[in-house]
């Protein structure tokens, strides 16, 4: 495939697909300027994307751009891919969803950008395995769904956590664990057995009345390292086979509801003011 005429490498080479893998500076792509991909094309795992300046890649819909390494940035990570096309991180690598233009200021709607991240929209493939990093001491405001993928990690990077804050007039879970949204409706991750998903080390602020903050909804979860607050339900556990530990619960009126579930680990569950602690359903069965 070719990539148009104009784009700049280094800002000065006009690219094409021959040479893209090829030329280096000290073994990194420099990218400075707007790349449009037309068409499908993956790159080699020994290639070093640096975005530098405006550069980015612009991905045609229907096309798929498969980076063999982690691309990296001057400065704090930022946006470096759009168009509707999908872009993977080859190798199982580590994501932000800033580059896709998560904005982590509390108020800009940051769901799209981690669903891209997570690749919602695809059926469940084991090169969707990866950790989806935000940044530590941001705020990400979610008006809908942020689906993570089992075989994923959604956490934050360094020490403290992030904030995850939902929208209190959206009916919908902040955060749901082990499935995508397909042609419009939630699909589980089948063929993962074996890949549970993990959300940890995250600050989960305000969510709607009507939904939780974070759902487990099929087979195979880890949560751990969570403080949940202001939460209409803060965690809903509808699955089985999953570890819930060191999570810390204020406010909000239900903390923990579970149903149709089964063999589940509870350890170092911290409960404050709340209306319901914890709410049992029907049909669960093995819980410790």
């Amino acid at each position: 495939p070719t990539i148009p005429a104009g784009a700049l490498l280094f800002g000065r080479a006009t690219v094409v697909a021959s040479v893209i893998d090829s030329v280096t500076l000290y073994g990194y792509r420099v990218i400075t300027t707007q790349i449009a991909i037309t068409t499908s094309m993956t790159t080699a795992s020994s290639a070093i994307w640096h975005f530098v300046h405006s550069g980015s890649l612009l991905v045609s819909a229907g096309q798929t751009m498969t980076l063999g390494s982690v691309p990296t940035m001057d400065g704090p990570p930022r946006q470096i891919f759009y168009g509707s096309g999908v872009v993977r991180v080859g190798n199982q690598q580590p994501s932000s969803p800033h580059w896709w233009g998560a904005q982590g200021d509390g108020a800009t709607d940051d769901t799209a950008a981690f669903n891209a991240a997570t690749q919602s929209t695809v059926s469940w493939v084991a090169g969707l395995k990866r950790a989806i990093v935000c940044e530590s001491g941001l705020d990400y405001f979610l008006a809908g769904t942020v689906y993570v993928r089992a075989g994923q990690v959604l956490t934050s990077a360094g020490t403290g956590p992030c904030t995850i804050k939902g929208d209190l007039a959206s009916p919908t879970v902040n955060v749901l664990a082990g499935a995508g949204f397909i042609g419009g409706s939630v699909v589980s991750d089948a063929g993962s057995t074996g890949t549970p998903v993990t959300v940890k080390n995250l600050f989960f602020s305000q969510g709607s009345v009507s939904a939780g903050c974070l759902k487990a909804q099929f087979v195979g979860f880890i949560f751990s390292d969570l403080f949940l607050s202001n939460c209409g339900t803060g965690m809903e556990i509808e699955a089985g086979d999953g570890v819930i530990s060191n999570i810390v619960f204020d406010l909000g009126l239900t903390h923990l509801y579970i149903h149709d579930s089964q063999n589940v680990v509870f350890n170092n569950i911290i409960s404050y003011n709340p209306n319901y602690a914890i709410i049992i359903g029907s049909n669960v069965y093995d819980i410790q």
